[in-house]
C-alpha cells in the first residue's frame, strides 16, 4: 500500500511522506523507488481461500488509512519494526461476519 523502496531502489527522502491521494493529483510526488496503491488498485479476498483465481469473490476496496508513523517514517523500511505496519482498509460493501470473517481487537494506544 505504502513502501519507500520498489524494484531495489529508495524512495528519495523528501518524497517519503507523500501517499497515494498526493500522488493521484500529481504523479511527480511519487517517483521511482516510492510505492503507492490507491484503493481502486486493490481487490480483498474474504473467506478461507489459499490463493485466488478466478472463482474467487474479491471486494472493492474504498479507502485505505495509513498509520500516521508509517506514513512519516523517514526510514526506507517505513520503521517496520516500530510497529506502525498496519491500515484501515474500507470495503465498498458491508461485511456479514461468518464463522470465517470476524472482527478483530485493535489494542489500546499507549
Amino acid at each position: 500500500l505504502h513502501y519507500n523502496q520498489q524494484d531495489g531502489q529508495a524512495c528519495p527522502m523528501e518524497f517519503r511522506r507523500y501517499t497515494f491521494r498526493h500522488c493521484d493529483k500529481n504523479k511527480l510526488l511519487c517517483p521511482q523507488g516510492c510505492l503507492r496503491i490507491a484503493p481502486e488498485n486493490l481487490l480483498v479476498f474474504l473467506e478461507k481461500i489459499r490463493k485466488p483465481d478466478t472463482g474467487s469473490e474479491s471486494e472493492n476496496v474504498l479507502d485505505i488509512v495509513l498509520h500516521p508513523k508509517w506514513t512519516w517514517s523517514n526510514e526506507v523500511d517505513n520503521n517496520l519494526k516500530g510497529g506502525h505496519d498496519i491500515a484501515i482498509v474500507t470495503l465498498a460493501r458491508y461485511q456479514v461476519f461468518s464463522e470465517t470473517i470476524q472482527a478483530i481487537s485493535l489494542g489500546s494506544p499507549i
